[in-house]
């Protein structure tokens, strides 16, 4: 409740969100229901005032589905920042500079602007490093139960799931969670109506001026509580190839790269795995995100060697 009186304060008009998926016999996801929370206007203790809206194609009830899945990935977008940027920052001793000033880059383009800092620090209050391994981390967010029948003593509830599958064959590190959860998302949502990260406004209600505007021009009203054109940024890379002369770590880079090359050849394996539905999708698109190499440009593929935005 703390969460939803401090989202209520701030100039993003915002929701706390809950999704319920279906879990199909073909070990695919689909959407059932989105609850949109917020607080009563009465106070915490009457608790927080919600909406369910149910998967719909036309008329007004599809415009509200999907102003109801873009509050979802609002939140996505803050609790993303929240897992791969600000838990690598005690791992790895960065030093987060621009990322978190005043008017900086968070600030200006992620929910809940200048909040931000707040509810990070509320939720590193309990927050552990032992936690975020990839065992412990399937566990809390039950995607696996205990089973000493399986591999590492854990059962996948979604055997199809390829960031735990490919998981265990590429690297242990902070780089490869970020590329996992961030490096997939731009070429869908590098285009912000696709993806937003603010929003600007609450959902129509029945019988407003917003509702009937929902029914005659719902790409304007869906435009109106979206992050700004201005804000769609993306940062580029940087290549340093003589990054040493030095024997000893030029060959251990280059047998870390075998290695690599070997894992990359796994992954590719079990896409090409007809029963492993969700590693190439409808569509016959495949999961590429912990490909550990990469050709150049943007190939929704590769791990890079640090943590980048």
């Amino acid at each position: 409740m703390p969460y939803l009186t401090r989202i209520n304060s701030t100039s993003v008009k915002t929701y706390v969100s809950r999704t319920v998926l279906l879990l199909s016999d073909d070990g695919t996801l689909k959407p059932l229901a989105i609850e949109l929370s917020s607080p009563h206007p009465k106070g915490d203790q009457h608790g927080a005032v919600s909406k369910v809206y149910t998967p719909a194609q036309h008329a007004v009830e599809g415009s509200l589905w999907q102003l109801a899945k873009t509050y979802v990935a609002v939140n996505d977008s803050g609790v993303h920042q929240l897992i791969s940027h600000w838990y690598c920052i005690p791992a790895t001793e960065g030093q987060p500079g621009a990322l978190i000033d005043a008017d900086g880059f968070v600030e200006c383009s992620v929910f809940p602007e200048k909040y931000c800092m707040e509810l990070m620090s509320l939720t590193y209050k309990d927050w552990n490093l032992v936690d975020q391994a990839l065992h412990r981390d399937l566990k809390k967010r039950r995607v696996s139960v205990d089973d000493k029948d399986s591999p590492n003593d854990l059962r996948l509830v979604i055997k199809d799931y390829p960031y735990a599958i490919h998981a265990p064959l590429s690297l242990r590190m902070a780089s490869a969670l970020h590329v996992a959860i961030d490096y997939g998302q731009y070429a869908y949502a590098g285009y912000h109506p696709n993806h937003p990260t603010i929003t600007r406004r609450f959902m129509p209600e029945k019988g407003t001026p917003e509702y009937n505007k929902l029914k005659s021009n719902p790409d304007k009203v869906y435009l109106q509580r979206i992050t700004a054109q201005a804000k769609t940024v993306y940062l580029g890379q940087s290549d340093v190839p003589e990054w040493t002369s030095d024997g000893t770590p030029l060959a251990a880079f280059k047998e870390l790269r075998n290695k690599l090359l070997e894992i990359e050849e796994r992954i590719v394996q079990m896409n090409n795995d007809k029963k492993n539905k969700n590693c190439i999708g409808p569509v016959n698109v495949p999961y590429t995100l912990l490909y550990p190499t990469s050709e150049a440009g943007i190939t929704v593929k590769g791990i890079p060697n640090n943590v980048t935005i």
